[in-house]
């Protein structure tokens, strides 16, 4: 592409890395003197309706409704920026590709004069996020404070260089989309594979989770107790700190059964300490079922439809009991595994490239804004 950066040393009106054929420096105003909130109603089908529900954190995007009934909500229109006010945290934010209708919990945010795919690289920002965090009110369902938000102080140049970068960083964005593709058909692949392979296998038997595997919550352990102990601490859904014991000596499947992740399911390392957020499905005293082969069958399963709660989605352990998976033989389960175990494998490789993208924009957003 050609493009060359020049840096600048901290200055105050100058971003750190920037286009070199750009070197005036840029204005500083509060957000409300650049755009405004929308506050039209209108009525849409709701395939073109937007609701905290259907964004997707982490600055994903939207997943649209599919069904066509006729709701009512803010006005947007395309090239809006709308942003979920409720959990601000969640990094809920959607640059609008149609017009449609929001639901009061999502701010329509509308540029005035601005180029506004630059703004909108403004607001999906952890910097922003964190800004509008600091004066959320609530505990379980923090929200923003919309005046608060529309000071937030915004660096902006010139509408060339706004189209500059907002171009540069689009195309970022599509080059992560396509990894993001990439990963979700090698899943998709992985579950065609087993349906297809229990198409063509006919002896297995229906079997509920409690008939075979001891499931259970472990005790919790407080961050205040971790240490730098040689062992990890597994959380809902990740290694979350270290401690200088372990609950458990062999690898476990686990179901996440508190927060966000809840019904996700996971392959916990030996020797770790598994905290009471994940429903740990425990089956070393038995010898009819492949561990690995289990957390590949509930992996292929959607298991959301355990969770229970909404301010906090949890799982508890005799609906987990009641789950049945199909159980063929342990023959047929070892060798489906180690199959299905190369192509996790390779997912996660591509996982790996998908999150070395995202830290690459993210030092970007960081270096070219102020």
């Amino acid at each position: 592409m050609g493009i060359i950066f020049s840096s600048f040393n901290g200055l105050e009106a100058y971003p750190r890395l920037r286009f070199k054929a750009y070197l005036n420096a840029w204005n500083i105003s509060p957000l409300k003197d650049l755009a405004s909130y929308g506050n039209k109603r209108t009525s849409v089908n709701k395939r073109h309706f937007i609701s905290t529900e259907n964004m997707l954190q982490n600055f994903q995007g939207i997943e649209q409704y599919v069904d066509e009934t006729v709701v009512s909500g803010v006005k947007f229109e395309k090239n809006d920026i709308l942003l979920a006010n409720i959990r601000p945290y969640l990094r809920k934010v959607w640059y609008a590709t149609f017009d449609g209708a929001a639901s009061t919990d999502v701010l329509v945010i509308h540029t005035n004069k601005q180029n506004s795919l630059f703004l909108k690289y403004i607001i999906a920002n952890d910097k922003f996020i964190d800004y509008v965090m600091g004066a959320a009110k609530g505990c379980k369902m923090p929200r923003g404070d919309k005046n608060f938000i529309m000071d937030y102080k915004v660096g902006y140049p010139s509408l060339p260089e706004q189209q500059k970068i907002a171009n540069f960083l689009s195309l970022v964005d599509q080059r992560i989309e396509k990894q993001r593709q990439l990963v979700e058909s090698l899943k998709k692949y992985k579950r065609g594979l087993f349906s297809y392979y229990f198409q063509k296998n006919e002896s297995y038997k229906i079997v509920r989770l409690g008939e075979f595997a001891k499931i259970y919550q472990p005790s919790t352990i407080s961050q205040s107790q971790f240490n730098d102990g040689e062992y990890k601490v597994f959380g809902a859904n990740g290694y979350i700190g270290n401690y200088d014991q372990y609950n458990h000596e062999t690898p476990q499947v686990t179901i996440s059964c508190r927060g966000e992740k809840c019904g996700t399911v996971n392959f916990v390392d030996a020797y770790t300490w598994i905290t009471g957020n994940s429903m740990v499905v425990n089956i070393d005293e038995q010898n009819k079922i492949n561990k690995r082969y289990l957390y590949h069958c509930l992996s292929n399963q959607n298991l959301k439809y355990l969770v229970s709660g909404s301010a906090q989605p949890q799982i508890i352990r005799s609906d987990v009991a009641r789950h049945s998976i199909p159980v063929p033989s342990i023959e047929f389960q070892e060798k489906l595994s180690f199959f299905l175990d190369s192509i996790e494998q390779k997912i996660k490789n591509e996982q790996i490239m998908e999150e070395s993208l995202l830290d690459m924009k993210n030092a970007f957003l960081q270096q070219m804004f102020i």
